[in-house]
């Protein structure tokens, strides 16, 4: 789930997970915005996003519900109180883009300390390279037709770029629009965590210092191969 201002909305992935084969899908999506309106449309908007977010996660019976924090304090909120009313709210978790997240090296222990961003950014990839992460062409369109489907995944997967890196040698990324794309990178960080168990979170909001062992994103792809072999050999 990914909070935005009235021009660019409410954008909802659903994802669902195959324990058999490892592989994820886009099982629905929703978007909602006015982008012709004012910003006086912003708090209907807002409303109308916590309801279908709260409809969509009853319809499918989600295991996990990740939002992001940039514009969702007040409505973090109200989802955290549903989720609490439904005994579901162990379920949430809010994540700063921007925040760092701490995993543990699978075979050394060594502990990782990522940002937020290029983690998910990767984890996507990487299914998406393993052949292991599906959309429907009919919802979202072909890779070939995409300057027609703004709104899609193939579109703003195929121009979502390294504009340049910080001064910690984390990549810094850009697109024309990704705002629906930052829907399923959450939705892949929350099957990282709820359904592969590829790591022990702990989300640090805000913008901490990183240390001079801090570990690039790719680290993170290693470390999620590496606890796969050590499964396969251990069972």
């Amino acid at each position: 789930l990914d909070w935005n201002a009235w021009k660019n909305g409410v954008n909802i992935a659903v994802h669902s997970y195959d324990i058999r084969t490892g592989a994820t899908k886009i099982e629905a999506k929703r978007i909602i915005s006015d982008a012709n309106k004012d910003k006086m449309v912003f708090n209907q908007i807002q409303t109308e996003g916590v309801y279908r977010v709260l409809e969509m996660f009853d319809n499918f019976e989600c295991d996990g519900l990740y939002a992001d924090a940039g514009y969702g304090s007040l409505h973090a909120e109200v989802l955290t109180q549903a989720l609490e009313d439904r005994k579901m709210v162990h379920k949430l978790r809010i994540v700063d883009f921007q925040g760092i997240t701490e995993s543990t090296h699978p075979l050394t222990e060594e502990k990782i300390r990522q940002r937020n961003k290029p983690l998910m950014v990767n984890i996507l990839r990487s299914r998406m390279e393993d052949g292991k992460f599906e959309y429907s062409t009919k919802e979202e369109g072909f890779l070939k037709d995409a300057d027609e489907n703004k709104d899609c995944f193939p579109y703003q997967a195929d121009r979502y770029v390294i504009e340049k890196f910080d001064s910690k040698g984390m990549p810094i990324f850009k697109g024309p629009v990704d705002h629906y794309l930052d829907a399923n990178f959450l939705a892949s960080l929350a099957i990282a965590e709820k359904a592969e168990n590829l790591f022990e979170v702990s989300v640090e909001f805000g913008l901490p210092d990183i240390n001079n062992q801090a570990k690039t994103s790719i680290d993170a792809i290693l470390n999620r191969k590496l606890k796969t072999v050590a499964s396969d050999l251990r069972n």
